[in-house]
């Protein structure tokens, strides 16, 4: 092995999902930092007969990222920018940019929100990486809004014989001759059979290290949390109402306690639209409501310390759906 794969790998090193469910430790555990980095790993590994895997921050909780060869953490590759040079004429109205695969929605989000732009949708969380939310079909809420995949215009692949290539639909958003100049070392593949087989392949189609994404210009949400008892919104879910909510709003969702307390199970119900203008206070929260109001990553976080000690599930649960309400 070339000194630096040497220098940027660990052997007997152990990875964890996020919820500790899922383990793996590989031969070796890669941190690429660039897309040679990439190349190089997958060349060795294929000299020496094995499997490559990807993983990013672990949110999958299936065996998805697990790997027993070659393991390579993402995080590394964590910046982004505006995708213009190569954009045919026909699309430069829109808006566009190219993340690395190790970039955190988190971090994307505040990239963009410096340029003025904004992911159309996103999951729960935001300490996802790009790749990970890409390749597990992330998919937020709205039902006329786009999934992970739906926002994704090109992928940039090291595949087999560690090729670079960039896959795109076949009316896809790059010019191939300013492609040519700008990345000789880059094939372009403009095929939609290719790119909707990978666009969502769990990994399976090669090691993706940039993602380029249609965004929209910045803009507000203005949310609504409150609570019912499932009887309650099984009765709307059945009667149609709820589904009026759904298709009246840009983005609903419910979280269902799946214990019964008190003889009922209790439900958190989320509401959001786009406020375009943003309106109060430039659509920004006061201090104390932006701390508490977004409880998703502490329900998250209640898989773990459940698992240490079941008897207190069904009340942990409901403790955290009902400080999801927001008055």
């Amino acid at each position: 092995m070339n000194p630096r794969l040497l220098n940027i790998s660990l052997t007997r090193y152990r990875w964890y999902n996020v919820t500790n469910n899922v383990s793996s430790t590989p031969l070796r555990y890669f941190y690429p930092e660039n897309a040679e980095d990439i190349q190089a790993i997958v060349s060795e590994a294929e000299n020496e007969g094995l499997r490559v895997r990807a993983v990013g921050s672990g949110h999958s909780f299936s065996e998805a990222a697990k790997g027993r060869d070659f393991l390579m953490d993402m995080k590394n590759l964590r910046d982004a920018k505006r995708y213009t040079d190569t954009v045919r004429t026909e699309f430069g109205t829109k808006n566009y940019v190219l993340a690395d695969a190790g970039i955190t929605i988190r971090r994307v989000n505040r990239i963009l929100d410096e340029l003025g732009l904004a992911l159309e949708n996103m999951g729960a969380v935001d300490f996802q990486t790009v790749s990970g939310a890409l390749m597990t079909g992330t998919h937020g809420t709205g039902i006329k809004k786009p999934a992970f995949p739906d926002m994704v215009r090109a992928l940039r692949l090291v595949i087999t014989g560690s090729e670079l290539v960039q896959i795109e639909p076949t009316n896809g958003i790059t010019d191939p001759i300013r492609h040519q100049a700008a990345e000789p070392d880059v094939r372009l593949i403009q095929d939609d059979d290719i790119f909707y087989s990978t666009v969502l392949s769990f990994g399976g189609m090669g090691i993706v290290y940039q993602i380029v994404f249609e965004v929209l210009p910045k803009f507000m949400i203005h949310e609504h949390r409150y609570l019912q008892s499932w009887t309650e919104l099984k009765a709307e879910l059945q009667s149609g109402a709820f589904m009026n909510k759904v298709h009246d709003n840009d983005f609903v969702a419910f979280r269902v306690n799946p214990y019964k307390v008190k003889g009922d199970h209790l439900c958190s119900i989320s509401i959001k639209n786009v406020v375009n203008p943003p309106g109060h206070n430039d659509g920004r929260r006061r201090l104390f409501p932006r701390i508490l109001s977004n409880r998703e990553a502490l329900i998250e976080g209640l898989v773990n310390s459940l698992n240490k000690n079941p008897k207190l599930t069904a009340a942990r649960i409901q403790t955290a759906l009902k400080n999801s309400k927001v008055k």
